[in-house]
């Protein structure tokens, strides 16, 4: 979570849960640059029922998350290990991310199927 420091928003705090791990940690911190450097509005704290917790706007969190991970996993070095047939976590720990990280970026990237080794094949009707 990010908050400004000044109300100019010239400032801001980045806020990390220290129970994450530190690859979780890394891409949270690009996320909440990217929401910074995006102008995104702040989220509010709000109260559903008996408990409180967060708004937030679905579209942005998916922008700055994207960008967050093309930050970490650059398409070209991306693509290079997929055609390397390298897996997951092997990836992940080059760049010191999560495999899942890794995953969805190759998800995102359209490289799914080649990182995955699945081919279409159509079955005739005969």
């Amino acid at each position: 979570m990010s908050v400004p420091i000044e109300i100019s928003e010239d400032t801001w705090a980045v806020l990390l849960n220290d129970s994450h791990k530190e690859e979780r940690q890394r891409v949270t911190i690009l996320e909440e640059y990217w929401h910074i450097l995006l102008g995104h509005k702040l989220t509010k704290i709000a109260r559903v029922a008996e408990a409180y917790g967060r708004t937030y706007d679905k579209a942005e969190e998916h922008d700055a998350y994207f960008l967050a991970s093309a930050t970490l996993l650059p398409k070209a070095a991306i693509e290079k290990a997929v055609k390397a047939k390298q897996d997951s976590l092997s990836i992940a720990k080059i760049f010191g991310t999560s495999h899942e990280l890794v995953d969805y970026r190759i998800k995102r990237l359209g490289l799914w199927r080649d990182h995955v080794g699945k081919k279409i094949a159509l079955i005739s009707n005969r």
